[in-house]
């Protein structure tokens, strides 16, 4: 299982312009406080538009899907305290906003939701409770030959 500091580097091998990011958190901290770094890493990056921004606006698809899949990376790989912060710092604060929650809903895994839908949503009442819909598996239908 992957630790905040693990995670932290891979978040800048993803995104080498957040090693200044990181470097500033170890300044003014001294220590990696994970709740704030991927707060900020994810909701309001110095260099990049924010999670929550390109999820309202479902544009730049490709940076969305950076985002969404790192914050699965770490809910699938991440230890205890990583997953923490996935749910408490990261999903609370996209489920704030429907438009936004479902959006992020598009970018991410059946199985993920799964979690969300059974887990998260049933045992966080802070959150709103609408679930997220799952993707439709797509059904492969023979051709008939023709005679």
């Amino acid at each position: 299982m992957k630790t905040c500091q693990e995670c932290a580097e891979f978040v800048i091998q993803i995104f080498p312009e957040y090693n200044i990011v990181l470097q500033k958190h170890f300044a003014d901290y001294g220590e990696l406080l994970g709740h704030v770094f991927f707060t900020d890493i994810f909701f309001y990056p110095e260099k990049n538009i924010g999670l929550l921004e390109l999820l309202e606006s479902n544009q730049n698809q490709e940076l969305i899907k950076k985002y969404c899949n790192l914050i699965e990376l770490f809910w699938k790989e991440g230890n205890a305290d990583m997953q923490n912060i996935i749910c408490v710092s990261l999903l609370e604060h996209i489920a704030d906003n429907q438009i936004i929650w479902l959006n992020f809903g598009k970018y991410i895994s059946n199985d993920f939701k799964r979690f969300i839908n059974t887990d998260f949503l049933k045992n966080n009442c802070m959150v709103n409770q609408i679930t997220l819909p799952y993707a439709k598996k797509k059904i492969l239908r023979r051709r008939k030959k023709c005679k």
